[in-house]
């Protein structure tokens, strides 16, 4: 298998802002040197013309007003898939299959409840596994 798993540790009980990225802290495994990571922004670059399949959880203790929790991966400023959870404690997941185009993929986890929310007290805030995959005709491997 190919591809990178970026952790959140040094976050327990800080704020991530409504329409912001998770900035990961740590590099787990970097097997896939082509996808790089932007530690400031929180943005991964996806090469073009490929796909891949993205894994993700996120751990949080609450918000001051919402209602709901959701977060996304967005992709080149695009919402791909949505997660959401009515409990606003919660271990929130998702999974996206991803294609880029003729353009690198600029891909980010991002915080869209309408307000901002605490990550919890748990040892790692959050996790994101991103696995290059190709398929020709209906065969599918991870790259």
């Amino acid at each position: 298998m190919s591809g990178v798993q970026a952790q959140l540790h040094g976050a327990a009980r800080a704020l991530l802002e409504n329409n912001s990225n998770v900035v990961f802290d740590k590099m787990v495994n970097q097997s896939n040197r082509r996808i790089q990571y932007n530690d400031m922004t929180g943005e991964f670059t996806l090469p073009s013309n490929r796909s891949y399949y993205v894994s993700w959880e996120v751990a949080i203790d609450g918000s001051e007003t919402v209602q709901s929790i959701d977060f996304c991966v967005v992709v080149n400023n695009v919402m791909i898939s949505v997660s959401s959870s009515s409990q606003v404690t919660c271990q929130l997941s998702g999974t996206a299959l991803i294609t880029t185009g003729k353009t690198p993929g600029r891909l980010s986890l991002v915080n869209i409840s309408g307000d901002t929310v605490r990550y919890t007290e748990a040892s790692v805030q959050a996790n994101i596994v991103i696995t290059g995959i190709t398929c020709q005709a209906g065969n599918c491997r991870s790259i």
